[in-house]
């Protein structure tokens, strides 16, 4: 015990050291201003230096997965904006057709290909496959996911699964058989991956879609120095809250309904998926996301998951997901 409790007062006199305490602030404080600097250079090239993709890349076709609403949505149409033929990939049903007769319509010069398809189960590579064999596609956005919300054992494992797949292992599988075909074509590319600030922190309640979003930025980071000096970019975002249907499937969920405020329009990350392009390779956009940021720089990642364990069951979400006997 006395071992013990001189261990502890050497810890803690080494902790209150002025000299200690001066080291952590400046570290944190160097952290914090290079993290806000690079901030600056990326608001300053989206606002004054916009991004065309299509002469960019030279590219004629793209591919956006997620493509009937949403942020994917909004991508479709900045590259039909940009005079680019687009293969849509969504869930096949009235969103889809809804979305392919509209940009059909109204862009009536440009070339469209929809592929209806699960990302969640099933064989979805072979339609993609099939419906881009004859095309180039030089430009992939990997947008597509969703959120399950409640505890992880108590949702089937199906679920979960297809949760997983259509998050993450979609996207290696598009990536990696695209990246390929650009390549071997000798073009030059783009992948772009739509992640979120989820992924910074431990996430009870929703641990497949938080899981899932921290593997895309780690994937899509580990990626972009392989393929860079091949001619490749890669880019990944973190968005705020998006004024899209994420919140019809995240409405049980009080504590993301909260920044349901901050929303912002999905137009907004298609404009950092564009301008980020063979500039920047992580981007963290919106309110919500650089505060994130900026706590996670200020708190210890470690000591954030051991309070979160600990107090997130006295959550009003956790007791509803998970409420206790019933009182006789």
């Amino acid at each position: 015990m006395d071992s013990i409790t001189s261990v502890a007062a050497m810890f803690g006199s080494v902790l209150y050291h002025p000299w200690f305490v001066t080291a952590m602030w400046v570290v944190g404080s160097a952290s914090v201003l290079a993290y806000l600097i690079l901030l600056f250079f990326q608001v300053f090239f989206d606002t004054l230096m916009p991004i065309n993709l299509k002469q960019k890349y030279n590219a004629e076709w793209a591919l956006v997965t997620g493509a009937s609403s949403g942020i994917g949505k909004a991508i479709v149409e900045k590259l039909c904006e940009q005079n680019t033929n687009v293969v849509l990939v969504a869930l096949d049903n009235d969103l889809l057709h809804n979305t392919f007769d509209e940009v059909s319509a109204k862009y009536p010069k440009l070339k469209f290909i929809k592929v209806g398809c699960d990302l969640s189960q099933g064989d979805y590579m072979t339609p993609i496959i099939d419906a881009t064999k004859d095309i180039d596609v030089q430009l992939v956005f990997n947008n597509a996911g969703f959120i399950t919300a409640g505890m992880f054992h108590k949702i089937s494992l199906g679920r979960n699964l297809g949760n997983f797949e259509c998050n993450a292992t979609s996207c290696i599988k598009i990536t990696h058989h695209f990246v390929n075909r650009i390549l071997d074509a000798k073009l030059k590319g783009y992948i772009g991956f739509t992640s979120s600030s989820a992924g910074f922190v431990p996430n009870p309640l929703s641990a497949m879609y938080a899981s899932t979003k921290a593997f895309l930025t780690l994937f899509a980071t580990s990626l972009a120095p392989e393929v860079r000096s091949l001619g490749i970019d890669v880019v990944v975002v973190h968005p705020s809250p998006m004024a899209t249907n994420f919140f019809d499937e995240a409405s049980s969920l009080s504590a993301l309904m909260a920044f349901k405020k901050f929303a912002a329009g999905p137009s907004v990350i298609a404009d950092v998926l564009f301008n980020s392009a063979g500039r920047f390779v992580v981007r963290d956009q919106g309110t919500v996301s650089i505060l994130f940021r900026l706590v996670m720089k200020a708190f210890d990642m470690n000591l954030f998951c051991e309070l979160t364990a600990r107090f997130a069951h006295m959550s009003g979400d956790h007791q509803k997901f998970n409420p206790g006997p019933k009182k006789e």
